[in-house]
């Protein structure tokens, strides 16, 4: 837990705060999702599943170095 006690430095990180919240993809109460930028999701193949899931294993451990 972190506690700023500046005006301004409340005030950029409230600003940022606002700015994500208004660019980010909202879920709405039917289940449907309000997407800012318009981006239809593709369906994917069942070979391109298994090349993620090949990729996710084979590269899985690098996460832990950074």
């Amino acid at each position: 837990m972190l506690v700023i006690r500046s005006k301004e430095i409340n005030k950029q990180l409230e600003e940022g705060m606002m700015e994500y919240e208004r660019v980010s993809r909202q879920v709405l109460e039917d289940g449907t999702y309000r997407d800012p930028y318009h981006v239809e999701p593709i369906e994917l193949t069942k070979k391109r599943q298994r090349n993620v899931l090949l990729v996710q294993h084979l590269l899985g451990w690098a996460r832990y170095l950074f």
